[in-house]
């Protein structure tokens, strides 16, 4: 199977802590970074996701960059499945934010959601038994997802509109 995207550059997010995970300092907004030799997925290249909360489980540090990634841009990820990231050629970091406070926002968010009489892990510590069957995961992983990513939007919205009016 094809894992190829497209050519165009593509909008996705990206973690890092004080550097790249290759010991390289972060470069600035709106420089491109460049990878040389082949693009492997899950191996070699830049890599980002398409959606913020995918890129949560690549997170070495609270540093979330929105980025544009183009050039032989490929996903990764087991086939058949979606891909939580793709992998390219260019990188460039459009904003950055540190976003420690809106992971807390997220799991403060979930905890305030949760059934304890429905989750397996506290079920037998309360007198209430129930099946946490997997509608009810993929509806509360559908929530938390959409959350993040409103939460994300919602600050570099924001962190884009102070940009313009400082310019002006």
């Amino acid at each position: 199977m094809d894992r190829k995207l497209h050519t165009r550059p593509i909008r996705a997010y990206h973690f890092t802590g004080a550097t790249l995970r290759d010991g390289r300092p972060i470069p600035p907004i709106g420089e491109w970074l460049e990878h040389e030799g082949a693009i492997v997925p899950c191996k070699s290249g830049l890599h980002a996701s398409i959606h913020p909360y995918d890129a949560l489980k690549f997170a070495p540090s609270f540093l979330l960059h929105l980025v544009d990634i183009e050039g032989d841009i490929q996903a990764c990820g087991e086939p058949g499945e979606l891909p939580d990231k793709v992998v390219g050629r260019r990188r460039k970091i459009v904003a950055s934010l540190e976003a420690g406070l809106l992971i807390r926002e997220l799991s403060r968010w979930s905890a305030l959601r949760r059934e304890p009489a429905r989750d397996p892990v506290w079920a037998p510590h309360y007198t209430v038994q129930a099946t946490w069957d997997a509608w009810s995961v993929a509806a509360a992983l559908a929530a938390l997802r959409k959350h993040f990513r409103l939460l994300v939007e919602a600050v570099f919205k924001q962190y884009e509109q102070d940009a313009i009016s400082q310019s002006e």
